[in-house]
C-alpha cells in the first residue's frame, strides 16, 4: 500500500511532536531531522491550525 508524501509528513510531524512533549522546535528543526522539505512540513501546521488541532497539556 502507498501512501501520499502529505501523508507521511503529517504522519512523521505527529509521531515527533508525540515524542518530543518538552519543548517546542523550530519546523527547520523538524525537516531537518527527517530530511525533508520544511515547505512541506509548514503545509501541514497550517492544516493542523485550520482544524484546531494543537498540543495543549501534554496531549496533541
Amino acid at each position: 500500500m502507498r501512501i501520499t508524501q502529505y501523508t507521511d509528513h503529517t504522519i512523521r510531524l505527529l509521531l515527533y511532536l508525540g515524542s518530543n512533549q518538552e519543548d517546542f522546535k523550530k519546523i527547520e528543526d523538524i525537516a531537518d531531522h527527517y530530511i525533508i522539505s520544511s515547505n512541506h512540513l509548514r503545509k501541514v501546521m497550517r492544516h493542523f491550525h485550520r482544524w484546531d488541532i494543537r498540543k495543549q497539556d501534554g496531549v496533541l
